[in-house]
């Protein structure tokens, strides 16, 4: 069937039939070509790397352009296209900093430490992109640190300035790659030291500084290093008198002692001694000292109510009892602890004769009482069997106390006693407690 009208072209419409049931597509009137306005003008700006596209043609670059176009009716269609290419921006710095960077760039804020190139892109005034390049070289600071130690002062070369008080110094500079160098300097200062000494002898004298000996008076000195370093200068104001000769005799009983200045002898032999008057030294002592070996042992017995004395050892020719009575023995009135010395021929008293005169016996407390050594040097050490508390203490050959302590501790006991500060000579170390009292002699050499 074909269609018809006024002003349009004729056209065909087809109709199918289906089993008696007839059906038709859409229909469109088309106007005719003549009639319609087929021409179109556009004008486009873009950035340049874009592309516009108009039907089935790109455009890339600034032009004007024709493309004829079929529209939906089937008729010609006439594009004319104007294109504008809008430029890209960019910018490019070149920077060198000192250890890190702040880039300010759109609005952002970058903090960069490392060397290299750097991009940042945003719209320029076109909307186009804008490209900024930034070209870094990053400088790195520098330090040294130095720790000295020096004498009395210390000029630093770096700075030149001199120091006398021990201290840390910073001095800045420009390194070679314009950056700040930091140099730090740990400053030691250590002073030169001196020691004065001043000295009189008789004949000579060996100063123990250099280990010369001296004849003369005078003015010495000597220069040393110290420990630290630095010079240390000892004076010796010296004084040389000349001595003469004085003897002496003696005759002492073993663990006796004689002094002599502050000189202490217990052995027989002969001794000189160079003393000092308010002119120096002024007298030569010489000892000649005997001393008597001690041969005498001696215990109390109990008999027949009697405290006796009995010898072990030697002979004796006087006794002298803790009650005064000076007879071989003695009748006790009391409980309690009773001691004898026994004296020979040449005056000298054996070990002091200790008893207990009461119904406990201290044979059991006994064995565990040891001193040792025994000469004594400088330390004594004492053990015993601690049952009560007791008394330790020590007596001088005269029978005073010269240490006393208690100690309530049970057990076996270990104390050390320092006898250095005590002079030569025989002493007791006794303990006392409520069974009674043991008693030792002992020797400081």
């Amino acid at each position: 069937m074909v269609c018809s009208a006024l002003g349009y072209e004729n056209d065909t419409m087809f109709i199918n039939v289906d089993n008696g049931v007839m059906t038709t597509q859409d229909i469109v009137l088309c106007p005719p070509c003549s009639t319609l306005n087929l021409a179109t003008s556009l004008t486009y700006s873009i950035c340049l790397g874009d592309t516009i596209f108009i039907g089935g043609s790109a455009y890339s670059s600034s032009g004007s352009y024709v493309d004829t176009l079929l529209t939906s009716y089937g008729c010609d269609s006439i594009v004319n296209t104007d294109v504008l290419i809008l430029d890209t921006t960019s910018n490019t710095s070149n920077v060198t900093a000192c250890d890190t960077y702040t880039w300010f760039v759109n609005g952002n804020i970058y903090t960069i430490t490392s060397s290299g190139t750097y991009t940042d892109v945003s719209t320029n005034v076109y909307g186009c992109d804008h490209t900024e390049i930034l070209n870094l070289t990053i400088n790195i600071s520098t330090s040294n640190t130095s720790a000295l130690t020096a004498c009395d002062s210390y000029i630093w070369p770096v700075d030149g300035q001199f120091y006398n008080i021990s201290g840390t110094y910073i001095d800045s500079s420009i390194n070679s790659a314009g950056c700040i160098h930091t140099e730090i300097l740990y400053l030691t200062i250590d002073n030169s030291t001196s020691n004065s000494t001043t000295a009189a002898a008789c004949d000579s004298y060996t100063w123990s500084v250099d280990g010369q000996n001296y004849m003369s008076t005078g003015i010495y000195t000597d220069t040393s290093i110290s420990l630290s370093g630095c010079i240390h200068v000892e004076t010796l104001d010296l004084t040389i008198y000349s001595s003469f000769n004085f003897s002496q005799n003696f005759s002492l009983c073993e663990g006796d002692s004689v002094f002599v200045g502050s000189n202490t002898y217990y052995n027989s032999g002969i001794y000189t001694n160079i003393f000092q008057t308010v002119n120096g030294c002024d007298s030569a002592v010489i000892t000649d000292l005997i001393v008597y070996p001690i041969d005498l042992d001696a215990e109390i017995l109990s008999n027949n109510n009697e405290l006796e004395i009995n010898l072990l050892n030697g002979s004796a020719s006087a006794y002298l009892w803790s009650t005064g009575e000076v007879s071989s023995s003695i009748v006790p009135t009391s409980f309690g602890v009773y001691w004898c010395l026994v004296s020979d021929l040449n005056g000298c008293f054996s070990d002091t004769a200790f008893y207990n005169y009461t119904i406990t016996s201290l044979s059991d407390l006994e064995s565990y009482f040891r001193i040792f050594p025994n000469p004594i040097i400088d330390v004594v050490n004492i053990a015993f069997l601690n049952v009560a508390s007791t008394i330790l203490s020590v007596q001088n050959i005269l029978g005073e106390s010269v240490y006393s302590t208690v100690i309530t501790k049970k057990g076996r006991i270990k104390k050390q006693l320092d006898f250095s500060n005590y002079s030569n000579g025989v002493y007791f170390i006794e303990l006392t407690n409520e069974y009674g009292v043991l008693n030792k002699k002992v020797i400081k050499n």
